[in-house]
């Protein structure tokens, strides 16, 4: 019989442009990635993308596809995004 379970997870990053000390984004992007490599979602939704963590995801998470928009005019409004695969 075929497993058809479909394994889904969200995660609200919060923007790496926040001053948040010992809890900033350079201190948390290495935890997130390896939960994600350990629980091997299919389907990831983040909330609170700057355009350099959607970076960093995107070489984090190569068998990913994704999907959401930036504000195209400053770029400096988070992102909610979707990763699949």
């Amino acid at each position: 019989m075929k497993d058809n379970t479909m394994r889904l997870m969200s995660a609200n990053v919060r923007c790496s442009t926040a001053n948040d000390g010992e809890n900033s984004w350079e201190f948390r992007k290495d935890f997130l990635v390896e939960i994600l490599h350990r629980e091997n979602p299919d389907i990831v939704g983040f909330q609170e993308l700057c355009q350099d963590q959607f970076e960093f995801m995107n070489q984090s998470l190569p068998d990913y596809d994704s999907y959401g928009i930036f504000n195209r005019v400053n770029n400096v409004n988070p992102l909610n995004r979707i990763y699949y695969r």
